[in-house]
């Protein structure tokens, strides 16, 4: 690149003349071999390009000069266009996530929020809907699990508050209801026990001497499960307890119990019982059995079922005429009450305890008979093992150790 003089800067004719003829041989020869096509000249302040193209058939070359400037005029102003386009939509993307970003931040902050307050066991947040369509759906999962825990807690709640009345009851039940019974009246070695399905069972059982000197004795089985189930033990045991400080008939306490249980539940409860009375000075045993399971009497080495009149269960029908039987007491000497749990029984075959399995343990244990409830509740939880009671299972024993 050569400098040229001001005074000719102008004049193309001019330049060629003062520029360096060797070079512009040489540039003549380059084009006429076509090896350069321009040259660029250089004056203080502007700058040129030289274009040179060979004419065929003769020894010219035609020469173009070019200011520079005004040959990339279009180029640069394509350029600077091209950048002023270029930086304003990078502007605008910029400040479209700067506001995106602001208005996620914004969300979160809200969502960090409500997650603190939900932590601290407030499910009553109220998740505003005003949330972008990102921040939406985590609002929604974040309403949905409020909800969750909120109904989980309640689920909790009312486990828990069922879980204490349960355990209320089952304390107030094994208050009246003994666990085991293994007690003497008179001539008689009472025994018995009383497993339940559940935290709180449907069968009681008892015994006791009446103010007269008589022994009363009775087992039953209320209809219907848990603290339902309980209140109407509650009652009936209520009720005996009554008429044993009183001297009275087993008829009597039958009707009066009957009459009130049916009176207060309209039939959506009952419950069928064995109940006795041994009059020792008498020797005569007097009974109802209302609906229940048949006893087993024994009499030395053989077993019998002499006390097969069955009533309806107590609690059904005001005013229902119970039938009441009387036997001597030398005509047995052993007593086994026991409620359909025990037969109902299941092992982990799905094989029933039954009244076949009873009988043939009794048999098998009639030298112990003073031991048989014992016997019995051994025997059935070894035949059930671990499987739960379907039903509860109560057994009562009165076995006479003395000769009336």
């Amino acid at each position: 690149m050569t400098n040229v003089n001001k005074r000719t800067r102008n004049s193309v004719s001019q330049i060629i003349k003062l520029y360096n003829k060797q070079k512009l041989k040489n540039l003549a020869m380059d084009i006429m071999s076509s090896k350069k096509k321009h040259l660029e000249i250089s004056s203080i302040n502007k700058h040129f390009l030289l274009f040179g193209l060979p004419i065929r058939g003769t020894d010219w070359i035609l020469g173009v000069v070019f200011p520079k400037s005004e040959l990339f005029l279009q180029i640069k102003r394509y350029k600077l266009y091209s950048f002023l386009i270029i930086a304003g939509g990078l502007s605008f993307v910029v400040l479209i996530i700067l506001l995106i970003s602001k208005n996620i931040t914004r969300d979160i902050s809200k969502i960090r929020e409500i997650s603190f307050k939900i932590a601290k066991g407030n499910f009553n947040v109220d998740i505003p809907s005003s949330f972008n369509d990102e921040s939406k759906t985590i609002a929604l999962a974040l309403d949905a699990m409020q909800k969750s825990l909120k109904k989980y807690i309640e689920e909790v709640k009312d486990k828990a508050r069922i879980e204490n009345e349960l355990e209320l009851a089952r304390k107030i039940q094994s208050a009246f209801v003994p666990n085991e019974l293994n007690i003497e009246l008179g001539g008689f070695k009472v025994g018995g026990f009383s497993m339940w399905a559940r935290q709180v069972g449907g069968d009681f059982y008892g015994a006791n001497r009446l103010n007269d000197g008589k022994i009363l004795f009775y087992l039953g089985d209320v209809s219907g499960k848990s603290i339902p189930a309980v209140l109407y033990v509650a009652m009936i045991k209520s009720i005996i307890n009554v008429f044993s400080k009183q001297s009275g008939s087993i008829k009597n306490m039958v009707n009066f119990l009957n009459n009130y249980l049916a009176a207060i539940t309209k039939q959506n409860h009952f419950a069928t019982m064995f109940i006795g009375l041994i009059d020792e000075q008498r020797g005569e045993l007097e009974f109802c059995n209302a609906g229940h399971e048949p006893p087993i009497a024994i009499k030395g080495n053989a077993i019998f079922t002499p006390l097969l009149d069955k009533n309806l269960p107590v609690g059904v029908f005001e005013n229902t005429d119970f039938k009441i039987r009387r036997i001597r007491l030398d005509s047995f000497d052993t007593l086994i009450i026991f409620s359909d749990g025990v037969l109902d029984a299941t092992n982990d075959k799905d094989e029933q305890f039954g009244y076949n399995r009873l009988n043939r343990l009794i048999l098998e244990n009639l030298d112990s008979k003073p031991n048989l409830s014992k016997i019995i509740k051994k025997e059935l939880l070894s035949f059930v093992n671990k499987k739960e009671l379907y039903d509860d299972a109560t057994v009562l024993t009165l076995v006479q150790n003395f000769k009336i």
